[in-house]
């Protein structure tokens, strides 16, 4: 397996997955929103954002199929093929949401509608998900196939998807109630914690896998570093969320809390500025990245 072909599953594993769950983070406030909601269409359009980051995971996946033709053969092995089942899902997802947000660019649909489309897309998220974290377990992989890898891959993803969200949702300027936000927070900052546990069973093991070239250790030297570097950049992702949710500011004369200008009621939650959202979203990612390296790196076939 060449570098190359590491790297585009690499960013494949982590695009994707990462803004598939994004999308049902932030689908979860179009589906439980009031009717009238003032931000609920700035939210449903704002969905872009995780479809596109998926949508890149999914081109950049295509490349190592050598032609494209190779596609069909991809497709035909539905069923049988992990591969072929994570082509699928993946391309079911992307097919449910970007039709929605096209008919959402050109028309207003029905709240119920618009809800009901946002579910289904949201359940068809959660299956390429599931595939996708399967799709890596072979059995003539050792290491790919360890039991703690799709829990791995699930805490990334995790980690990611809900620093899309809250990216998403500040976009939108949606206004929710505090708890609702850290909630999210604090499920991406169990998925943190939840990594850096996986990434140390996946190390112990590591241990006993080996092949006639030597022990799978040896081709992840420094493995802490990669730890450290995950638990440093998705533990500042999270600070960065984590800013103004509990910031307590001066009360005005109507109980509102002031902040600048502004007059937040205290059942609302602050949200991060677009550029700090931004930079969680770009630390989360290289936070998994630093996880899926080593992941990557323990590439050995039990023959060789």
């Amino acid at each position: 397996m060449t570098s190359a072909f590491h790297l585009q599953l690499l960013l494949f594993t982590v695009l994707g997955p990462g803004g598939a769950l994004g999308f049902v983070a932030a689908s979860a406030f179009v589906v439980t929103a009031p009717k009238d909601a003032p931000w609920l269409f700035r939210l449903q359009r704002c969905l872009l954002l995780p479809i596109a980051l998926c949508m890149l995971g999914l081109v950049i996946a295509a490349t190592h199929l050598g032609t494209p033709r190779n596609a069909l053969y991809v497709l035909l092995g539905t069923g049988r093929s992990p591969l072929s089942n994570e082509m699928v899902a993946t391309i079911s997802f992307l097919a449910l949401s970007w039709l929605f947000w096209l008919m959402l660019a050109t028309r207003r649909l029905p709240v119920p509608v618009t809800k009901a489309w946002v579910a289904a897309a949201s359940v068809a998220a959660l299956a390429m998900v599931c595939e996708t974290a399967l799709a890596y377990s072979i059995e003539t992989i050792p290491a790919w196939s360890l039991p703690v890898a799709p829990w791995m891959f699930w805490m990334g993803a995790l980690v990611l998807g809900c620093a899309v969200a809250f990216c998403t949702l500040r976009i939108a300027r949606v206004e929710v109630p505090a708890w609702s936000r850290r909630v999210l927070l604090g499920v991406q900052a169990a998925a943190l914690v939840g990594g850096v546990a996986s990434m140390a069973l996946f190390r112990g093991g590591l241990e006993g896998v080996s092949s006639a070239l030597g022990d799978a250790m040896t081709l992840v030297p420094g493995y802490g570093l990669y730890v450290a570097a995950f638990l440093l950049m998705g533990a500042v992702s999270v600070a960065c969320e984590a800013r103004g949710l509990f910031r307590v500011g001066d009360k005005g004369p109507d109980g509102c809390r002031e902040t600048g200008n502004d007059c937040t009621p205290p059942q609302v939650a602050d949200c991060p500025s677009v550029p700090r959202a931004a930079l969680s979203v770009l630390l989360a990612a290289g936070a998994v990245v630093a996880m899926r390296v080593p992941f990557y790196l323990t590439y050995m076939t039990v023959g060789l």
